[in-house]
């Protein structure tokens, strides 16, 4: 599976984000194709200093009060070497957050290094917040699987298996069973933050989340048959099951203790395997699977806690028997 990653623009942004950033154009313009490298912000006070180390050139950088009004206490030779210094690297665009006089030495210098200048009336602290969670959605790595993803009892399940094996119609089983379908067929699943994986279906999401494919059938809407409660745009993914074709000289997983994990994005997801065989109810047991799994987020683990109980009781019965043997009654 290939890892992608989107391109984002300081065109993209301003295209999706310019009103509720508040982004005011100022200068610079020419270079609203400049490539945004890192989900990451700066706040470039050292560097206005004139200290260099560590300065990350990739990053959006972001102007607040503090460095804005440093510049206006400079004096005139002051204020352009330190602007000249922030505009020596290729930056891929400044903001000045909270509506503040910007320096006509700055616009300019913007101007001829194309780099774009913002200004929004948002402040700071609201701003590097809503341009992180925006970049870090937009830059964030992806893979594309052909799966079914379905939510069951609020579990992100991902379905995975040989085509044909039966995964859309499970999928509808589940749905009319109560829960939501989230895609079918081609799954991206995106790594949103650390341990967390998004799943949704190709796009334009809002079109095809809803269709089924049955073979025998053909394509189904589902939100058309079961009304809006079946489907939803996307899910966190928290387990996978892979449906395979039952085979009798297979070791399969009898007692739960062995948990077993398959690594997605980086991320460890609970892996189940369930193997089939004609009258087996792969809805129910997939229930099972959801439900199971949130008694393991409640710290419940049922073959642990069984296993526990069992030796216990053994233990017991081996103290009983003992003390049988030497009674001489």
């Amino acid at each position: 599976m290939k890892v992608r990653r989107d391109k984002l623009t300081v065109k993209r942004l301003l295209e999706e984000k310019r009103q509720e950033l508040k982004l005011q154009s100022i200068s610079g313009l020419e270079g609203v194709d400049n490539v945004i490298r890192t989900n990451y912000l700066s706040c470039p006070g050292l560097l206005l200093s004139g200290f260099k180390k560590h300065f990350n050139a990739n990053a959006i950088q972001i102007l607040g009060v503090q460095e804005v009004e440093f510049l206006y206490q400079m004096d005139e030779k002051r204020l352009k070497k330190a602007i000249k210094l922030l505009l020596s690297y290729k930056i891929p665009c400044i903001i000045v957050s909270g509506d503040l006089k910007i320096p006509d030495f700055m616009i300019q210098l913007c101007k001829e290094r194309k780099v774009p200048l913002f200004s929004s009336k948002i402040k700071r602290h609201d701003l590097v917040h809503q341009i992180l969670d925006y970049i870090e959605m937009k830059t964030a790595p992806y893979i594309y699987v052909h799966a079914t993803l379905v939510d069951v009892y609020g579990v992100g399940i991902l379905f995975t298996g040989k085509s044909g094996i039966g995964k859309s119609e499970t999928a509808l089983d589940l749905v009319a069973r109560g829960h939501r379908l989230v895609a079918d067929d081609l799954i991206k699943i995106t790594k949103r933050s650390p341990g967390i994986l998004m799943g949704h279906g190709k796009e334009p999401v809002d079109f095809f989340h809803s269709h089924l494919e049955i073979r025998g059938i053909g394509v189904v809407d589902l939100s058309r048959i079961f009304g809006v409660r079946a489907t939803r745009l996307h899910k966190r993914i928290e387990v996978e099951v892979n449906l395979i074709q039952w085979g009798e000289k297979t070791d399969y997983e009898r007692t739960g203790l062995e948990e077993k994990t398959k690594t997605i994005l980086g991320v460890k997801v609970p892996f189940k395997i369930i193997p089939l065989v004609p009258g087996k109810n792969i809805s129910v047991l997939s229930e099972i699977v959801a439900l199971e799994h949130l008694l393991k987020l409640y710290a419940y683990d049922t073959p642990r806690i069984f296993n526990t109980r069992l030796l216990e009781i053994m233990k017991r019965k081996g103290e009983k028997f003992a003390q049988l043997d030497r009674d001489t009654e």
